[in-house]
């Protein structure tokens, strides 16, 4: 089959799905649609239509899909279930020694994993999503704090270890017990994965390959294997005594595999000292970019990506942090907030916005806003999310932001009960709350069909008013009732706006 043949298949299986998920048809052509769609994976290969196959599925039954999901990853053994309530979720997540996930599925909202980083370590909970998507964020996670391991790697485990409780004399004299081990682990197929994580999975198990030779070299087992035994799923084990070269090779190898860590250099971020990786994205300029990573506080990758600008990567951190810090809204492409960027080492504003646009892009997410601050003034507050929501909105000057841009404001800083009771418009994404402040309160006056929307967001748009600018309660009621119902948040924004200076002109 051609790529022009394929191509008009997906394009009708793409139809068919959207007219099923629609329920534009009668049970006769439902039923026809679905045996059509099953046609058509029976003439094509099975992975190129992974995605399709995929949606068609989680349509049907959500919870076995994602289950199966789970169970052709690559950390299917670490998986503890797909749940429909949080606290069962919770309870059964928290058991785990010392790290696991598992999937939360809402039938509105869609699916959520929750991954633990660390031992003793509260979860991190993606976003409400499709199954790719959060487990795109999972590996993400995993990339960032190597938390998991992959089913080969703990099978090669379980074979270590096995080999190990056999003395030296026994092994040499009867290699049998060893290569049965090792053959049966080279009969076990490596998962189906999807198209999506393919890439990752290499590198990935590449990587581990040459993470065992050195591990198991340290052992210093002196089993003798043939050429077949020196194979586990897809993975190398060497269970030979390396010597200096095979041991410089194996780091050298497992260096280009995965994002480079200079081990020589960290950041000393407050009191904590944080690793860096290099990220690799297309631009030149991007070259110079990197991650840092947080392992003694991994809750701040909930709400903020950290990044560091370096031309050099022993250059001085005096310098580095002596530059501005810049601080940008993450939104998906739906306006939604993700989480904050911070930016450090950047030589100027426009180089500021250029790279973290790009680092923004391999996500497909978009910068809402960015702001300047130095490091001196954001330290303090970097590690917790109100804080630096505070420091954010308050301390920070701004470089740049959207066209109708309109900041976003913590749930938790909100009172969510709407005061004044009326029909408001429908909502969408972008709409912001009008709220306003009172002494030490937020109160909603425009917004609950909005907070409605996802109630897992941590943040949302906002237009602030106070009461120290002369709005009152009496004032809002009043044009409320001037206004044909239902409301629209701009609409009921501008009369305030209109009715204010009025009143001042009067």
């Amino acid at each position: 089959m051609n790529t022009l043949e394929k191509s008009l298949l997906i394009k009708e299986l793409r139809d068919l799905i959207d007219a099923l998920t629609h329920k534009r048809l009668s049970l006769y052509e439902t039923a026809k649609a679905k045996a059509r769609i099953k046609e058509i994976f029976m003439l094509c290969d099975k992975p190129i239509f992974q995605k399709q196959l995929l949606t068609f599925k989680a349509s049907q039954n959500p919870i076995q899909t994602a289950v199966t999901f789970a169970e052709q990853s690559l950390y299917a053994q670490s998986f503890c279930g797909v749940f429909t309530e949080p606290e069962t979720l919770e309870t059964v997540l928290y058991q785990q020694p010392e790290a696991g996930w598992a999937i939360l599925y809402q039938p509105r909202a869609g699916w959520q994993i929750w991954l633990i980083p660390a031992a003793d370590r509260t979860a991190l909970l993606s976003e409400f999503q499709d199954l790719e998507q959060v487990y795109r964020w999972m590996l993400e996670q995993q990339q960032q704090y190597h938390c998991l391991q992959t089913d080969a790697e703990l099978k090669q485990a379980a074979v270590l270890e096995a080999a190990q409780t056999v003395t030296i004399e026994a092994a040499q004299t009867q290699p049998v017990f060893v290569t049965a081990d090792l053959e049966e682990n080279k009969a076990v197929d490596s998962p189906i994965q999807f198209e999506f994580i393919t890439d990752h999975i290499a590198t990935e198990e590449v990587a581990s390959s040459d993470t065992q030779v050195v591990d198991v070299a340290k052992d210093e087992l002196t089993i003798e294997p043939t050429a077949d035994q020196t194979i586990i799923s897809n993975a190398t084990l060497d269970i030979t005594q390396p010597d200096a070269t095979t041991i410089d090779t194996a780091q050298m190898t497992a260096g280009t595999q995965k994002p480079s860590v200079n081990p020589a250099y960290n950041l000393l971020l407050s009191q904590y000292s944080c690793p860096i990786s290099a990220l690799n994205l297309s631009q030149n300029e991007s070259a110079q970019l990197y991650r840092v990573f947080l392992p003694e506080a991994p809750e701040v990758t909930q709400y903020a990506d950290v990044l560091v600008h370096l031309s050099d990567p022993e250059e001085d951190q005096q310098q580095v942090l002596a530059r501005a810090v810049y601080l940008a809204e993450q939104t998906n492409t739906q306006g939604r907030f993700i989480k904050y960027v911070v930016l450090l080492g950047a030589l100027d504003q426009m180089q500021a916005i250029r790279l973290t646009q790009n680092f923004c892009q391999q996500f497909e997410h978009e910068i809402a806003a960015i702001r300047e601050i130095s490091w001196e003034k954001l330290q303090e507050h970097l590690f917790d999310f109100d804080q630096l929501f505070q420091c954010y909105s308050h301390d920070a000057q701004i470089v740049w932001q959207q066209e109708h841009y309109f900041p976003f404001i913590p749930i938790q800083h909100i009172q969510t009960t709407k005061f004044i009771q009326f029909e408001e418009s429908e909502a969408q994404s972008h709409t912001p709350l009008i709220l306003l402040k009172e002494r030490q309160k937020i109160r909603v006056i425009h917004g609950q069909k909005r907070l409605q929307l996802s109630r897992t967001e941590q943040a949302i748009p906002h237009i602030l008013l106070d009461r120290q600018q002369g709005i009152s309660w009496q004032m809002i009621q009043k044009v409320i009732s001037q206004l044909q119902q239902p409301i629209d948040a701009l609409q009921l924004c501008q009369a305030l706006q209109m009715y204010q200076e009025k009143e001042v002109s009067a």
